[in-house]
């Protein structure tokens, strides 16, 4: 037969007085206020769930939470159980959800940048920090995460596309999908308004090439360099281009460890004896070979 509990009175609770080691003071069916040495008094309850005993369910402090509102809120856990439903779970439930109301755009964005910047390469994490201060956070930052909805994001976009930096706008695309994918990860978002935001992509503009000499033209264009009045350093970045056939920035970014010119003088002979015959023999790109 359980020993009968006599429920706790308000005097009686006052009355208790802070011992060396925690006690109990219990009012019955789980509940208990815990008075801890510093003289603070916690309302817990506990309980068992699927014949398991949990970890008890913290209320809240006695005085701010009373002795009739500990009782109601013993009820509120006790019909739970009787539901099935765990009391202590479902309170972490709640928990999260009033967390996720009040999460903005800010915060989550933030949160995402945090976590994936250190895998991302420094100039990925540099443009997406770039954005998201400069378009995102000021745009929707200060948004209930959850409130926000697709056609704002196609507005926030639409900007972006006015601009005519279409290629930053689809980044921002990619972003806030991602965004607001981990928003759904993190418990935070039920839905993510960031899909398909592309179908209503401004369309892309034409290819625009950049000038460029044909083979054919080659001859004259080196002639031309010959006879101008160039800067020298000009005039043999022309002739490295022609040569190596690189990118105009890697040329200017070039160290000097990248250039042996003992033991690649015979190589860059022979190009410049294939260019000085495409040049009908005018020797315009010779290199001299060391004595």
């Amino acid at each position: 037969m359980p020993r009968k509990v006599t429920p706790l009175t308000d005097s009686a609770i006052k009355a208790a007085k802070p011992k060396e080691k925690t006690f109990k003071l219990t009012d019955g069916q789980g509940l208990y206020l815990d008075v801890k040495p510093t003289g603070s008094k916690l309302w817990r309850f506990k309980y068992r769930f699927n014949g398991k005993e949990m970890t008890p369910l913290s209320f809240g402090p006695y005085p701010a939470l009373t002795l009739v509102k500990a009782r109601q809120k013993r009820t509120e856990a006790r019909e739970l159980l009787a539901q099935g439903v765990d009391p202590g779970a479902e309170k972490k439930a709640a928990k999260q959800a009033q967390r996720a109301d009040g999460v903005t755009f800010e915060t989550l964005a933030r949160e995402w940048y945090a976590y994936n910047a250190p895998r991302w390469a420094e100039s990925t994490a540099y443009k997406a920090r770039l954005y998201m201060e400069n378009d995102l956070i000021p745009g929707i930052g200060a948004r209930p995460v959850k409130a926000i909805t697709r056609p704002e994001l196609v507005e926030l976009v639409r900007k972006v596309e006015a601009r005519g930096t279409l290629n930053a706008a689809g980044k921002i695309r990619q972003w806030l999908h991602q965004i607001f994918r981990f928003g759904l990860a993190s418990g935070v978002v039920e839905a993510n308004p960031a899909t398909d935001l592309d179908v209503v992509a401004a369309p892309p503009k034409a290819t625009r090439h950049h000038p460029h000499v044909a083979f054919a033209e080659l001859p004259e264009l080196l002639g031309k360099i010959e006879s101008t009045t160039l800067n020298t350093l000009t005039r043999c970045a022309i002739r490295l281009l022609v040569l190596t056939a690189v990118r105009p920035g890697e040329l200017r970014q070039a160290p000097w460890s990248e250039f042996d010119l003992e033991q690649r003088r015979e190589m860059m002979q022979a190009w410049a004896d294939s260019i000085d015959a495409l040049c009908g023999g005018a020797n315009v790109v010779s290199i001299k070979r060391k004595a």
